[in-house]
């Protein structure tokens, strides 16, 4: 736990404001992902799709009010152009969200491989020397890779 802390720590350290943006988006996207799948049925009772349901209360209510402010009237393709943006603008914050975590990811990889390598040119010669190739070649090659998928991994 306290390796995913120093991990969560260096991120924000690295770019706090990108770091919090995209936890934001994390949030905004994951509310309108419910609020989307929440509205489908109350779109289709107040196009009048599935009648027989009564229209006088929750969500069906604020979509009828919310049309009369607007002007609009309540149809099949104005509830679908309205959903379609919705869904459109959904899909718009998730690619400015992946955008963003690729900038991160990027920034933190290039972090973490620029100071392994400071470490290891500011090392004592001897203790590399005494070591096998193989194991600095490791070092750099399998366990940066084992790091950067466990980096994607956190950000999925």
């Amino acid at each position: 736990m306290n390796i995913l802390l120093l991990y969560i720590r260096e991120f924000y350290n690295l770019a706090p404001l990108k770091f919090v943006t995209n936890i934001i988006l994390m949030v905004i996207i994951g509310m309108l992902e419910g609020l989307g799948i929440l509205m489908i049925i109350p779109l289709l009772i107040v196009a009048g799709i599935i009648p027989g349901i009564n229209t006088n209360n929750g969500l069906t209510v604020i979509l009828n009010h919310c049309f009369q402010i607007i002007g609009l009237q309540v149809s099949l393709p104005n509830l679908l152009i309205l959903y379609i943006g919705f869904i459109f603008g959904q899909s718009w914050l998730q690619r400015r969200q992946s955008i963003l975590n690729l900038d991160i990811l990027q920034s933190f990889a290039i972090f973490l491989s620029t100071r392994l390598i400071r470490l290891v040119a500011s090392a004592e010669w001897q203790l590399i020397l005494s070591k096998p190739n193989s194991y600095i070649t490791n070092v750099f090659i399998t366990e940066l890779e084992r790091v950067y998928a466990g980096i994607k991994f956190f950000y999925k």
